[in-house]
């Protein structure tokens, strides 16, 4: 499934540093690029889920969600019965 809200790390010039980006596509189905000015992934990562559902993905984003767990639930599951 492909993410119409990405979350990118770009490093600074001198590689040091780096800040964090959103990627997106508005209504219009414009490419759009929004700097987050700071360097933390998880914070990052959160403001790219609110924005998702700021666009009316909550849906997908909640079956995403869901589909994860379930495959982490059966790997864990998995993993017990082996040993």
């Amino acid at each position: 499934m492909k993410k119409l809200v990405r979350l990118w790390k770009r490093p600074s010039h001198d590689g040091q540093k780096y800040t964090y980006y959103l990627l997106y596509y508005d209504a219009g189905g414009r490419r759009k690029q929004k700097a987050l000015g700071h360097a933390d992934k998880r914070k990052g990562e959160k403001q790219c889920a609110q924005l998702a559902r700021l666009q009316g993905r909550a849906e997908t984003i909640l079956a995403q969600r869901d589909a994860k767990l379930a495959a982490a639930r059966e790997a864990r599951k998995a993993q017990r019965q082996a040993s």
